[in-house]
């Protein structure tokens, strides 16, 4: 799961937006989202206490899932991202927003 904490190149490379480093990236990650968007979580909405839970129809989760990851690969993003804290953590608070937004 450490995968950009212990490869630094792969790091430099993923930053840079090299589309093999995307790849190996999207390859080791996609499926810690799609995990994270089956499972569900809380969250809190001013005063309430609400549920995701989860995405049960393969489309769709495929579709959150990509979205996700379009999110995270979008330049801004990549430099945001600052290669201390596992990235499976940032992905998945990314895939968080995405449902809260929606």
């Amino acid at each position: 799961m450490t995968l950009l904490l212990e490869n630094r190149d792969l790091l430099d490379r993923f930053r840079a937006g090299d589309r093999a480093a995307l790849a190996t990236v999207f390859d080791h990650y996609s499926d810690v989202v799609a995990r994270y968007l089956r499972g569900g979580f809380t969250f809190t909405s001013g005063e309430q206490r609400l549920a995701f839970r989860g995405v049960s129809n393969r489309h769709d989760l495929q579709d959150l899932v990509a979205e996700t990851m379009r999110k995270a690969f979008e330049e801004r993003a990549r430099q945001a991202y600052d290669g201390l804290r596992e990235y499976g953590t940032y992905l998945r608070r990314i895939a968080r927003n995405l449902v809260i937004d929606q």
